[in-house]
């Protein structure tokens, strides 16, 4: 496994936390789980708001790339959180999550209506001023805070800091066609030094940890969107659909589409 799953007792203190943070927010509030190591349930992983879920009927595609990609990618150089509104007109209140330096998922509040005229949905909140989003992204960067204490790993050494440092490369990068040569030239080592390295820390090959992190994040894409599986598995980093499937069903023992059924998020 990349990073070590989060125990039954702080994931109940995490969602204790949400759902403290909810009520004083006064927003839906969820969370993204980039590491995977936290295994939250679906009610906390999915913006199910009733004007999402509106949106999402007709625009699954772009929502995901929206909120799966470029916020996710935009939280990397934002530690303070950001209030952004999306290509569909919701205003939402975003906050990074860090575990030892490393984005370990995102927390969304939402969603607001701040356009002109009346909201084009039903259940966007109206802020009374930019001051009431301001406090709230203050809010959430101190719930995000609290759980970043609960996710600190304690007694860390070269090999976790390492571990580290490669398993967040590898989630920002995995739709690109990688070689080892690429990472060993973001962590200062030679291709050889690196593929020992990964033997001992992962006790996996380059392809193999790779492979695992782009199922994962094909496996979540899978479970709350529609979208074909044939787009997943290129946005995912697989050459072709018949390829990911023969992965996906040796990682996870059943097809993509198996995994769909079994897991989709009730949204």
């Amino acid at each position: 496994m990349l990073l070590q799953t989060l125990g039954e007792k702080d994931r109940k203190r995490i969602i204790d936390l949400l759902e403290r943070g909810a009520r004083v927010i006064g927003l839906r509030i969820c969370m993204h789980d980039i590491s995977y190591r936290i295994r939250l349930p679906k009610t906390w992983t999915c913006h199910d708001n009733k004007p999402c879920a509106e949106v999402r009927k007709t625009h699954q595609a772009e929502c995901t790339k929206f909120c799966g990609r470029k916020i996710e990618r935009d939280m990397i150089g934002l530690p303070e959180g950001s209030i952004h509104t999306c290509p569909f007109g919701h205003t939402d209140i975003t906050a990074p999550v860090q575990a030892n330096g490393v984005l370990a998922g995102i927390l969304y509040a939402s969603s607001c209506w701040t356009g002109k005229g009346e909201p084009p949905r039903n259940g966007l909140v109206v802020p009374p001023s930019k001051e009431w989003l301001e406090d709230r992204r203050l809010a959430l960067c101190g719930l995000a805070k609290k759980m970043e204490d609960l996710l600190r790993e304690e007694n860390r050494d070269n090999s976790v800091s390492r571990r580290d440092m490669i398993t967040d490369y590898l989630n920002r990068n995995f739709e690109k066609p990688l070689r080892v040569t690429d990472l060993a030239k973001h962590i200062s080592l030679s291709a050889s030094r690196t593929g020992h390295l990964l033997k001992d820390i992962f006790r996996e090959t380059f392809p193999q940890i790779l492979t695992r992190i782009r199922l994962t994040h094909a496996a979540r894409t899978l479970t709350i969107t529609d979208l074909p599986t044939g787009e997943i598995a290129y946005d995912t980093g697989f050459s072709d659909q018949s390829h990911f499937t023969r992965a996906f069903a040796k990682f996870y023992g059943i097809t993509p589409l198996a995994y769909r059924k079994k897991n989709k998020a009730d949204v």
